[in-house]
């Protein structure tokens, strides 16, 4: 079924990217903070926040004057890292996720004159 959702995406990405007239390209680069928690009985179980890099590449589709569709695949790198001590032994544990995102945002652009301001949300 994901897949079929990523294909369809991509799909009306390129056919979107076609026919629009100021159909841009980019890429994004930057970092991510994570950490995940168990859901044990001992809150000292959770880990501590772990930073990873992200980085992918966009497309935005303007759909009219004022919005734009913005389909993106970003490589992201998540984790907990945790340190504990039980008996004088001092054990280090790392979590490292590697995933890739698909994200698909509708954005709003509004074009001022002092300047230019958006806003998107999606899945």
């Amino acid at each position: 079924m994901k897949k079929l959702f990523i294909l369809t995406a991509i799909f009306f990405a390129v056919h979107f990217a076609g026919r629009a007239q100021n159909t841009r390209f980019g890429f994004t680069a930057g970092t991510a903070i994570a950490n995940y928690h168990s859901n044990g009985t001992d809150p000292g179980d959770n880990g501590n926040s772990k930073i990873g890099l992200t980085g992918g590449l966009l497309i935005d589709i303007p759909i009219g004057k004022t919005f734009s569709f913005q389909p993106a695949v970003n490589f992201v790198q998540k984790g907990t890292k945790d340190e504990q001590t039980m008996g004088g032994v001092t054990e280090k544990v790392s979590l490292n996720v590697n995933s890739i995102e698909v994200p698909m945002n509708l954005l709003f652009n509004s074009h001022g004159n002092s300047g230019n301001f958006f806003i998107g949300a999606g899945p």
